[in-house]
């Protein structure tokens, strides 16, 4: 309780310098409404937003999901605006609806540091993702994979101990690629598939990249995201070498997936 109401007490301080939101029953919202609030960020985001984002939206039209009737997402932000939000924190609802949009508005307000340092922003929001993660909220574990693995990758400064520091932060980034995996997101197919070919296990690494290919090329939503884009053709380069024992129809498949990505390339020149 203590650690929702401090978080809760810092973003109160970023959404009361907000713009207030146009009120709307439902989440149909204007451009200029999204930019009013959240500026350039949403098109200025990393590699692990635009993922908790991406996954926020397949989550949200999949009929199994038990979170599919939640109120999650950027236009819940704009349409009952930031600050309906932090009061539902601030007074102890943790469900995950309230967890994942207020994580929302600490990564993307647009407000500069004197608000709220970003760093701090950043870590409010790692916590009230690691919270929704906990309930099963599987777009969570996309960004905290991406986050921790990026802690992996920094050098250590004394006096912490990189032997210690870095293997925790690798597993941990490992366990939520592998839990998001299950629910079919295809990014962390891919990054464990390059993870365990990195480790030299293509028993391990293979099927996962096929796994991954397969389900951009069912979904072209993954399309629109520049780093899953990257991933799938370096994952089309592995699964085209000539050792591979492939068939016909896993080669022309693959053939036919790097020619629409070298198209879809081209055409955002």
């Amino acid at each position: 309780m203590r650690l929702a109401k401090a978080i809760a007490s810092a973003l109160v301080g970023v959404v009361m310098s907000l713009p207030a939101a146009a009120e709307v029953a439902a989440p149909e919202i204007r451009k200029q409404d999204v930019e009013e609030r959240f500026g350039q960020r949403l098109e200025n985001a990393t590699r692990s937003e635009n993922l908790l984002l991406l996954g926020i939206a397949l989550d949200a039209v999949n009929a199994e999901s038990p979170f599919n009737d939640r109120e999650i997402g950027i236009p819940y932000l704009v349409g009952d605006g930031a600050g309906y939000w932090a009061l539902l924190l601030s007074q102890g609802d943790h469900s995950v609806d309230v967890l994942v949009n207020n994580a929302l508005m600490l990564l993307f307000a647009d407000k500069d540091d004197e608000v709220m340092p970003q760093v701090d922003r950043t870590a409010a929001a790692i916590k009230l993702l690691t919270l929704a993660q906990k309930k099963g909220y599987w777009p969570a574990s996309a960004y905290l994979a991406e986050h921790y693995f990026d802690l992996a990758a920094q050098p250590v400064l004394p006096p912490m101990i990189p032997d210690q520091i870095q293997p925790g932060y690798r597993k941990t980034a490992f366990d939520y690629y592998k839990a998001c995996t299950k629910v079919g997101f295809a990014p962390c197919h891919l990054k464990v598939g390059f993870w365990y070919a990195a480790d030299e296990k293509p028993e391990a690494a293979l099927p996962l990249l096929k796994a991954g290919v397969e389900l951009v090329s069912r979904d072209r939503r993954y399309l629109t995201i520049p780093d899953v884009v990257s991933d799938t053709r370096t994952a089309l380069a592995v699964l085209s070498s000539p050792g591979l024992d492939l068939n016909q129809n896993e080669r022309q498949f693959y053939q036919s997936m790097q020619e629409e990505l070298h198209a879809l390339q081209g055409s955002t020149l």
